[in-house]
């Protein structure tokens, strides 16, 4: 299971390390003329910067799931975009490096207590399911949009594509233990399962997916707003 979540941050690292090596193959910079060396200093170092995101969330990772079932672990009190906009930082240059848009919109962003970490690797898990689903169909103008809602009593994440949809006979087993489309290299079958553990278990939410005209819906239910979570 680790290494099926380590696959999006070690891909968005070895994304950077490209982007670095075609930075120097295209002539972009001339490291003999002192103001393209500064130029070519600052972007090592957001590349640098990134790379460094990334392997903290791997170690963040490891840790999760070493304490994923420990009742003394604590909640952070986040707004409820927050863990999307760091999933994106992963996953965002990589997906549009593959043509895939990704679009937002964050409406009132109310606070929540949450596991930050694994809001993340939920939200992860249905980015890269979309982003298999999209390669494997080889899927045209490939879209994702993640939105945020809330009211009185929930806040609301859907995130949808364009992909396609679920097959109806399978709609309802995606989210069962070892249940998978992918072959055996590409999934394990375990990556919605335990998202829906750790949204309908570690935060009395609901996890669902359903079918739309041109693709599939997942929607990220909290029940309550910050001020009425213990």
């Amino acid at each position: 299971m680790i290494a099926h979540q380590w696959r999006q941050p070690l891909g968005a690292i070895s994304s950077a390390v490209m982007g670095i090596e075609v930075k120097l193959a295209s002539g972009k910079f001339n490291l003999n003329n002192a103001d393209d060396r500064e130029k070519f200093l600052v972007f090592l170092e957001k590349k640098h910067h990134s790379i460094n995101e990334y392997v903290q969330f791997l170690s963040a990772t490891t840790d999760d799931f070493r304490n994923f079932f420990n009742p003394n672990k604590s909640k952070d009190i986040v707004s409820i975009s927050t863990p999307i906009k760091k999933a994106l930082k992963i996953v965002q240059t990589p997906m549009q490096n593959l043509g895939i848009e990704i679009t937002t919109d964050f409406q009132e962003d109310a606070q929540y207590k949450m596991y930050q970490n694994e809001v993340l690797q939920v939200v992860l898990n249905i980015l890269k399911n979309s982003e298999d689903n999209f390669l494997v169909k080889q899927v045209q103008n490939a879209k994702i949009s993640i939105k945020t809602l809330t009211d009185e009593d929930h806040c609301i994440i859907t995130i949808c594509d364009n992909g396609g949809g679920v097959p109806e006979k399978i709609l309802d087993t995606v989210f069962e233990p070892y249940f998978s489309t992918k072959n055996e290299k590409n999934g394990t079958g375990l990556g919605l399962y335990m998202s829906k553990i750790m949204i309908e278990e570690h935060h009395g939410g609901i996890l669902n997916v359903k079918n739309r005209d041109d693709g599939a819906c997942f929607e990220i239910i909290f029940r309550a707003k910050i001020n009425q979570v213990a």
